[in-house]
């Protein structure tokens, strides 16, 4: 089919563009390096191709049509500024921009996100995003965070990401690892949906990961972060345990720290997710405890940050409690912030804030200013 690419999976989120009220698909959206985006129509899909010609640092993809087939409505992705929406109009070619989400970014100059790959230490092709602060000269590394998605069956995707800029504004370059386990990469990237075997392998591409960028030149060795939410969490401190010497710092929050207990966790509706999950634990019961960073906790250098939310119930408060136990019982660096009305996320601007408060001065307290 001309709608499928090798070595990506065309996925439910955000792939199919309807005209009108979702009466008809009208093309399919997929995301290589840069969301890609092919039309069925051979008219609507010349009048987009007119509009990415024109829109300059941005990819346009449609948002539907009026009742009319009038005008064309369409956002605007992009990584250096939030989404931009915008209409079109067919009779009389007038290009309109309608909204534009936190249009204050644009005038900073943001730096670039540029989509890269490595091999791992399995010889398997890894992608992933690079962003190099502007003060990034080649052959001077900077510090670089290590920014792992949640999931783990998500990915990162090109785009403007306010937490990737914030990292880059000061100072450090972020590396984004879409890790084995990662969807969107086609069937032998998945590792079969194995919550196991995923959790195995993924630390070792985002560690593969930081070398990559050490051994390039972009960042400095001396001055490595792991961070991450969710899944994202374990995988920090699950690579600061893998490699107690590679990171400076390790930060998580909201993490799955011990994976044993959260198969056991009273998470109400979220309890028929995690026994689905957890299929095979009787003949892993053993492997899932020596995977949990809770367990690896003894192996850990680093500094640690733990942030997480009280009122959390998709990944209890138990956790972060089980995890900094766990480094204190050796004498590990780790302070444990709870944030008692945070639930699985933010739920308002100015939690985002505090949370990027705490985060940006603990980088900039182990990474240098």
């Amino acid at each position: 089919s001309p709608l499928m690419v090798d070595g990506y999976d065309i996925s439910a989120w955000r792939s199919s563009l309807t005209c009108r009220a979702g009466d008809q698909i009208a093309g399919v959206m997929y995301h290589t390096g840069k969301p890609q985006i092919q039309y069925i129509d051979a008219n609507l899909g010349s009048v987009m191709k007119a509009l990415e010609n024109a829109v300059q640092d941005g990819i346009p993809y449609l948002e539907g049509l009026d009742a009319n087939n009038r005008y064309i409505y369409y956002g605007i992705l992009s990584d250096r500024q939030d989404t931009i929406y915008a209409r079109f109009d067919l009779q009389t070619s007038e290009n309109k921009i309608l909204y534009a989400t936190r249009p204050w970014f644009s005038g900073y100059g943001l730096p670039a996100m540029e989509p890269i790959t490595f091999q791992n230490r399995d010889g398997q092709t890894i992608h992933g995003y690079l962003t190099m602060p502007e003060s990034f000269e080649k052959g001077n590394p900077v510090p670089l965070v290590v920014l792992s998605h949640g999931g783990p069956w998500a990915r990162d995707t090109w785009g403007f990401s306010e937490e990737v800029h914030f990292y880059a504004a000061l100072g450090y370059g972020v590396l984004q690892v879409n890790y084995r386990g990662s969807v969107g990469f086609g069937e032998t990237y998945g590792l079969d949906e194995s919550l196991i075997e995923i959790s195995e392998q993924s630390p070792k591409d985002v560690i593969d990961g930081a070398k990559w960028a050490i051994a390039q030149g972009y960042a400095d060795p001396e001055a490595i972060a792991f961070t991450g939410a969710s899944y994202g969490a374990f995988l920090s401190m699950a690579c600061a345990a893998l490699e107690p010497d590679l990171p400076a710092c390790a930060i998580g929050f909201a993490g799955v720290y011990d994976l044993t207990l959260m198969k056991d966790e009273d998470l109400g509706e979220e309890k028929l997710f995690a026994e689905r999950l957890y299929e095979d634990y009787e003949e892993n019961a053993e492997r899932y405890h020596d995977l949990s960073p809770a367990n690896q906790a003894a192996k850990i250098k680093a500094p640690v940050l733990i942030i997480h939310g009280g009122k959390d119930h998709r990944v209890g408060y138990e956790q972060a409690e089980v995890m900094a136990k766990e480094l204190r019982k050796k004498g590990g660096d780790v302070e444990l912030v709870r944030k008692w009305y945070l639930l699985h996320g933010f739920g308002k601007e100015k939690h985002k804030q505090e949370y990027y408060e705490l985060v940006g001065n603990f980088l900039q307290k182990h990474l240098g200013k």
